[in-house]
């Protein structure tokens, strides 16, 4: 996983296959990831730097962000709560930097089936799984 961390808090957060720079220090956001990853705490609470985002999409990430792990919305579903169009519901998910910590994997299609995902529907079958399959 590839983080960028700003004086604000976390300003991005990709998969990588690469591994780039050196390991994540130790500390709050490790401890976090650990975690998300042995199942200790499936809720990833970190400070966002939200800067550049678009406003458009932030009513989208808050609702997004009450879906619980273990638990998918429909982009309609999204949609309806964020009065906004399942298409920008889609925009907002392909645009989203914190990925993990803004859980687009979370929003699937309306038939059930799981959608895109910038890091590969591979992974987000596996991170739906994952948060399926609780402590």
């Amino acid at each position: 996983m590839v983080l960028e961390i700003s004086p604000r808090g976390l300003f991005s957060s990709r998969f990588s296959t690469s591994p780039l720079g050196k390991p994540l220090p130790g500390g709050w956001l490790k401890k976090i990831l650990d975690d998300y990853f042995s199942k200790k705490n499936l809720n990833l609470l970190y400070p966002l730097d939200l800067s550049g985002v678009s406003l458009k999409f932030l009513p989208i990430y808050s609702f997004l962000l009450k879906v619980p792990p273990g638990e998918t919305i429909t982009y309609g579903e999204l949609a309806r709560l964020a009065k906004t169009s399942p298409r920008a519901v889609g925009m907002a998910m392909a645009f989203n930097r914190h990925l993990l910590f803004i859980p687009c994997h979370r929003v699937v299609k309306s038939d059930g089936s799981l959608g895109g995902f910038s890091s590969g529907v591979r992974l987000k079958s596996w991170l739906i799984e994952h948060e399926l399959d609780k402590i």
